[in-house]
């Protein structure tokens, strides 16, 4: 329902934004314009595009920090925490390394961080899964945007 009315709202400021557009062409071709009647409309599309990108900018950004607390919500805060298997962590960083593979454009730093620590110890099924595991989880909790808790 938000994206739909977003979506709306954007198709009604666009096609106004034409016509204004279209008007004062259609004004610039009926007379001589000043300089003043070129600079400030131009001033104010640019400033209205840069408007809208930067609109899309933020709804995209808001987009993928919600995707991060929801996947964040079904992990635990840690895995050094009680019980955990082989197979849980292994499911903690396919879940988190497809996200990030997802979304790498927006964070292409730690999708190669994390792809160089996998290759590094993808043989390992003691400590060093566990370690990827828990910080897989830090990765994704801090794009979500949420306080995270530091293991020394």
């Amino acid at each position: 329902m938000k994206d739909t009315s977003l979506l709306f709202w954007q198709i009604i400021v666009g096609v106004s934004a034409l016509a204004s557009i279209a008007a004062w062409m259609h004004q610039l071709y009926l007379k001589r314009p000043t300089k003043k009647e070129i600079v400030y409309p131009l001033l104010a599309i640019l400033f209205a595009a840069s408007s809208g990108y930067l609109a899309f900018q933020n709804h995209e950004l808001r987009s993928f920090r919600a995707q991060a607390r929801e996947l964040a919500s079904i992990w635990p805060e840690t895995t050094y925490d009680g019980d955990f298997h082989e197979a849980k962590c292994k499911g903690i960083i396919l879940h988190g390394m497809q996200f990030l593979e997802m979304h790498k454009g927006m964070y292409p730093e730690s999708y190669d961080n994390e792809i160089k620590k996998l290759t590094e110890v993808a043989d390992d099924c003691g400590l060093g899964l566990t370690r990827n595991a828990d910080a897989m989880i830090t990765i994704i909790r801090s794009i979500a945007g949420e306080k995270v808790k530091l293991r020394r």
